[in-house]
């Protein structure tokens, strides 16, 4: 079973610079509360993050997280 995660060696930083740069941070979130502004901030940087980084698979592993699922059979 494998399992997503991001490939974070990969990522194209200068197009999330970028990104973070030219982003009108205080006209989005002028009128917003703190906590609107920071779930805000969150979902950004996320779709940012999904647009900037590959993500590549990963052998899940068992509880204990020691060995991959494949080694316990």
């Amino acid at each position: 079973n494998k399992a997503e995660r991001f490939n974070y060696n990969k990522g194209d930083y200068n197009k999330f610079r970028n990104l973070l740069q030219t982003h009108n941070w205080r006209l989005e979130m002028n009128d917003m509360s703190t906590e609107e502004a920071w779930n805000y901030f969150n979902r950004t940087m996320e779709a940012y993050t999904m647009d900037c980084v590959p993500k590549k698979k990963h052998w899940a592993s068992n509880v204990q997280g020691k060995k991959p699922l494949w080694m316990n059979a």
